[in-house]
């Protein structure tokens, strides 16, 4: 169904996060616009929007939104995630 769609799309998207040589901004630009791709269309056809161009604005507006607190949320969560761990190996370097 829907959610099997979704599952596997999203799952072959984040491979997106691995490829090292992309920069933060060029994986999440790919990654949204491959969300949109998959979570668009869906969207519509199960009737999870109005279908009308305000429904339409509204309904990219919300994704939009929601995209970017959860990308700026994991920012942030993995920035200090790595300071704690640069912390860490600084602190096994000083007692070497």
């Amino acid at each position: 169904g829907l959610s099997g769609i979704m599952g596997t799309g999203f799952a072959m998207a984040s491979v997106i996060w691995e490829i090292d040589s992309w920069s933060l901004a060029k994986q999440s630009g790919f990654y949204f616009a491959i969300a949109c791709v998959i979570m668009f269309p869906i969207s519509y056809f199960a009737n999870w929007m109005p279908h009308s161009t305000g429904g339409i604005l509204s309904y990219v507006g919300i994704f939009v939104a929601i995209f970017l607190a959860a990308w700026v949320a994991q920012y942030f969560v993995w920035k200090r995630k790595i300071k704690k761990m640069n912390e860490g190996i600084k602190d096994n370097n000083d007692m070497n």
